[in-house]
Order: structure tokens, then C-alpha cells, then sequence
């Protein structure tokens, strides 16, 4: 089968190779995928920025069909639409898999990273990795459920949006756009503010922001205190990934609000004002990982069309054309890039 390989250590060394298809051990389901996203850890990892294990197959986004399942598989059937998690391996025995949260397992393994990922033709995980979308959420949607998963966790479970809550998302990147869908879904006022005009507002728009708001413009801090009535938000979305956005972020909140941190490219020299947040009550959270009532909820927000996160997604390219998508990546982080392996 043809796969995309980082095939050693350095920057670039990004190949597509014909590889053996992987076998199915007892406790784990083949997926012949049809749609695997390009995310910022593929690009880290094309320029060699973070940690990974070569050569290795990249991709962790994926969602497809099952074609064989093992002898053990229970719940799982040849045929089901699925979404694969990003967990290569975790123990499920450490303190932190016993609560439920995977993500912080002290042995966990990432799809794409650490182990074989989805942008081949056939993809092998464990079961206990696989959520089954059911017939009526495609297959470029089911390659958008774990970011998706993960917003759902931190905004509704962890933040506990609500209808009423008064939130800011910062940035326009696909990450903020999901954001402001969870957050709309769960019935909160959301306003968007950004550095500069881009063409992502337009969806932004459509998609139920109640007010778009631009730092080059206009004193954003004066217009939320405004808007809220000197009060500020319950809660900051940042997703620009930049120190300014932090810096303003906080100042946006109310007192006892919360700064949810979605990026994950903060600069070493991020400034927090701890003393203005310790006066203020602040809670600074960090987002990562998700839970299985959070990926309920993202489901049944799907199915009921409340969430529609295809159309995120600016193009569907076969897998021979991955240079052009990691480059139109590379050129703007909102580009939403779908790779489809399948012949």
C-alpha cells in the first residue's frame, strides 16, 4: 500500500513509499481510511521540531471503514464507519488511566508520531481506540472529531459553556472556528476577536459569531467592558498562539474567569501578569485530551447538524498531492487540509 513516510531524523525526509499492509492482532480493527487531516504536529514533525520515531507513517486525524476486526473485538464490526484516536498506546493502569484521561498516560504513545499513522491506505489500531460515527457523519466530519473531541471536553465539561456564558475566542485559525461552534452549540455569546481582517470572519459569521472585533482597529478591551457592562467574559478562548493574545485575553475576563489556553506553539517567553490573575481570581487551563461523555456529546451535536465541523475543511486531496496540502498548510493554519488515502 502507498503511504506518506517521515522516513529519518531532520528536516523534510517526507516520502511516499509502498509499505506491506499492517497486520490485526487479536485485540485490534483494520480501517481502510478515507479521510486523515493535516495537522501542526505533521508540519512539526516535516521540519523535524518536536520528538517522533523514524520512519514512521504520518497522520492522526483519521476516519474511515473497518475491514477486519480480531478475535477479541467486541462492539466493533466489519463495515462501521470510525474515527481512530491519537493514542499509539496507553497503559490503563497509571493513576491518570484509571480517572479517564489517557492523554496524560505516563506511557503513552501518539498515532502518526510514535507509532504508524493514517495517511496510507490501511491504518491498525487498538479497539478501545476507535469511536463508531454511525451512517450520518461523513467521513471528512469523523476526521475532524479529535480536535473536535477535545473542544468539547474543555469548553462545555471543563469550562461548563452554557447558554448565557459570555466568551471571547482570539484568533481565527480552524482551531478558534471550532471553538466558536462548541461554544454556539452550547448557547453562549461568543466574540471573536483577531490582529487583523482575514477572510475566515465570513465563516465566522455564518457560523454565529456575534460580534467579530479587530486589535488594529479598535480598543477591544473598551468594547468587551462595554459589552458585558464593565464585567468582562466568563471565559477566554485563546487560540492565536501568540503572547499578545495571552496578555490581552487575560485582561478581557471577568473576575473569577477562566483563560483556556488552545494553542499548542506558545512562544518560550509567553508573559502572564500571575499577580493581576491571583488578585483576580483567574483560572489559567490548559487544553488537551478528552473524555468519552465529551465524545458523547460531540456525536449527538453532530447528528443533530448543531456542530458541522466539514466546513472547516477547504479541500479533500488524494494522497499523491500531500506536498501541495502540507504547503497550502504552511501558508495559512486555517487552510483545512484532508488527505484521502484511498484509491
Amino acid at each position: 500500500m502507498l503511504a506518506l513516510v517521515k522516513t529519518a531524523k531532520g528536516p523534510g525526509l517526507l516520502e511516499l513509499k509502498d509499505v506491506p499492509e499492517p497486520a490485526v492482532r487479536d485485540d485490534e480493527v483494520k480501517i481502510n481510511v478515507k479521510a486523515c487531516g493535516i495537522c501542526s504536529t505533521d508540519l512539526l514533525i516535516y521540519h523535524d521540531r518536536i520528538d517522533y520515531c523514524p520512519p514512521v507513517i504520518l497522520g492522526h486525524e483519521i476516519s474511515g471503514v473497518v475491514v477486519e476486526v480480531g478475535s477479541r473485538v467486541k462492539g466493533i464490526k466489519v463495515g462501521d464507519r470510525v474515527a481512530a484516536d491519537s493514542h499509539g498506546y496507553y497503559c490503563n493502569t497509571c493513576g491518570f488511566c484509571q480517572r479517564g484521561l489517557p492523554r496524560y498516560c505516563l506511557e503513552r504513545t501518539m498515532v502518526g508520531r510514535h507509532v504508524d499513522g493514517g495517511f496510507a491506505e490501511y491504518f491498525v489500531t487498538k479497539a478501545a481506540y476507535v469511536t463508531v460515527l454511525g451512517e450520518q457523519i461523513d467521513f471528512v466530519s469523523g476526521a475532524m472529531t479529535q480536535p473536535l473531541f477535545k473542544t468539547v471536553h474543555c469548553l462545555i465539561e471543563h469550562c461548563d459553556l452554557k447558554a448565557g456564558t459570555t466568551v471571547v475566542v482570539l484568533g481565527s485559525e480552524s482551531t478558534s472556528l471550532l471553538a466558536l461552534m462548541v461554544a454556539k452549540a452550547a448557547g453562549a455569546t461568543v466574540y471573536l476577536v483577531d490582529f487583523v481582517a482575514s477572510e475566515q470572519h465570513r465563516l465566522a459569521r455564518e457560523l454565529g459569531a456575534d460580534q467579530i472585533m479587530l486589535i488594529e482597529q479598535e480598543d477591544v478591551k473598551e468594547q468587551v467592558m462595554d459589552l458585558t457592562r464593565g464585567l468582562g467574559v466568563a471565559c477566554v478562548i485563546e487560540c492565536s498562539g501568540t503572547k499578545e493574545g495571552v496578555a490581552l485575553g487575560l485582561k478581557l475576563l471577568e473576575k473569577r474567569g477562566r483563560l483556556l489556553l488552545q494553542s499548542h506553539g506558545y512562544p518560550g517567553n509567553t508573559p502572564v501578569d500571575l499577580t493581576y490573575a491571583v488578585a483576580n481570581g483567574i483560572e489559567i487551563i490548559g487544553s488537551s485530551g478528552t473524555t468519552w461523555t465529551a465524545k458523547q456529546k460531540a456525536l449527538a451535536l453532530m447528528q443533530s447538524r448543531k456542530i458541522q465541523p466539514e466546513k472547516l475543511v477547504s479541500q479533500v486531496l488524494p494522497l499523491t498531492s500531500w506536498e501541495a496540502g502540507f504547503a497550502l498548510m504552511e501558508k495559512n493554519a486555517s487552510a483545512g487540509i484532508i488527505l484521502n488515502p484511498s484509491p
